[in-house]
């Protein structure tokens, strides 16, 4: 068997491969499938690729064709909004799995990956949504509570990296109520001084 696939659509019945993300699809929205192989530490693919469990980030994994492929040049970076499900650092038994998941393709870690995912599949089973988390309003802070930090329509992110800035995504204010993935809470804690 070849480990090139047929080239997808980027529907959920006719995904993308890691190859077609690498050898330029585009799309918002597009579903994406291939094989958890590893994840990246640092910021350049190339140089952070690591392929062995288990991980210590849950922002990323690298996708492949090849479930045994070793090398940069075979994966994809997925950012991981979804992270409780899928990254290596909590779920070592993900390598090897395959996964397809529903994002934007665009350029991270220096190369062609999926960010912003709402959906996926780990082994074929049905799709689950990015873990959401609900939260109101408040006007004052207790040490050791989780809160998001909420301007203009959107949520910073935890997944900031070594970039030096906030990811932000978009949050719509209900009345006090936000509902945005789990990802985005941070817990603030007092410190002396």
């Amino acid at each position: 068997s070849s480990n090139t696939p047929s080239t997808g659509d980027g529907s959920e019945n006719s995904p993308f491969s890691a190859t077609d993300v690498q050898n330029g699809a585009t799309g918002t929205g597009v579903w994406v499938e291939g094989y958890i192989v590893g994840w990246v530490d640092g910021m350049i693919l190339a140089e952070g690729a690591n392929f062995s469990v288990p991980s210590t980030s849950q922002t990323n994994v690298l996708i492949s064709d090849n479930p045994k492929a070793t090398s940069a040049a075979e994966c994809i970076p997925v950012q991981l909004p979804i992270r409780g499900a899928i990254n290596l650092m909590d779920n070592p038994s993900n390598l090897g799995k395959k996964i397809a998941i529903k994002g934007n393709i665009t350029k991270y870690f220096g190369e062609n990956g999926v960010k912003e995912g709402t959906e996926y599949k780990l082994d074929g089973k049905a799709p689950a949504t990015a873990e959401t988390a609900t939260y109101k309003k408040v006007s004052s802070i207790t040490s050791g509570k989780e809160y998001i930090l909420v301007a203009s329509g959107k949520a910073a992110t935890a997944i900031t990296g070594n970039y030096g800035y906030l990811q932000v995504v978009d949050a719509s204010d209900n009345n006090g109520i936000i509902e945005v993935a789990q990802s985005c809470g941070f817990v603030i804690k007092e410190t002396t001084g």
